[in-house]
């Protein structure tokens, strides 16, 4: 004589609120324990009830990525294509605010009309200790003067090698004068031998 079956909890689905029955596969009933675990109706239902209020960019990206076109709206291109925000809002997918546009468009795009234009010239600026002209400055300085800054908390200290000993060095553009600290020639590995 077979077992009796069990009676079944009454579960409702978290997002649609259908009542969830136990799934057949073939003449098997799915597992009780597996059964009691689930709380959505289908992967929909799961789906819907764990999509996010305020997701990431990049879920924002993948939701867009459903609506490429089938061709540049620029060049007619039908490979590597991107969907383009007009107003610079990954948020909106509205059909007025996409556009399809191939990767070399869409980049050019950007640099035209978007957050980008006012870098499209990079001029260089002097530098606040050497006055060479540089397009990445750091504080005011360039790279040389402002590691120098960073090690030593003078742009224009340096070591110099005198004789046995290193020395550090405050650089003018015509004298140098000499301060007290010094360091091993042990400090640093690429010494010169006398």
């Amino acid at each position: 004589m077979p077992r009796p079956q069990l009676s079944d909890p009454i579960k409702f689905c978290m997002s649609c609120g259908k009542q969830i029955l136990r799934k057949r596969y073939g003449k098997n009933l799915e597992d009780r324990t597996a059964f009691r675990k689930r709380k959505f109706c289908n992967l929909q239902c799961a789906g819907a009830h764990h999509q996010k209020d305020h997701p990431t960019l990049s879920a924002l990206r993948k939701r867009a990525e459903k609506l490429v076109g089938k061709s540049c709206e620029n060049c007619g291109t039908t490979k590597r294509l991107n969907v383009h925000h007009v107003d610079l809002n990954p948020a909106n997918n509205e059909q007025s605010n996409i556009m399809t546009l191939c990767v070399v468009c869409h980049a050019s795009w950007h640099w035209k009309y978007g957050r980008h234009r006012e870098l499209n010239v990079m001029k260089p600026s002097p530098c606040s200790v050497c006055n060479e002209e540089f397009s990445r400055l750091k504080m005011g300085m360039c790279q040389k003067h402002y590691q120098r800054f960073k090690k030593y908390g003078d742009p224009l200290m340096t070591k110099r090698w005198t004789g046995s000993s290193f020395e550090l060095v405050r650089e003018t553009h015509s004298v140098r004068s000499v301060q007290t600290s010094k360091e091993s020639p042990k400090a640093c590995p690429t010494a010169p031998t006398v």
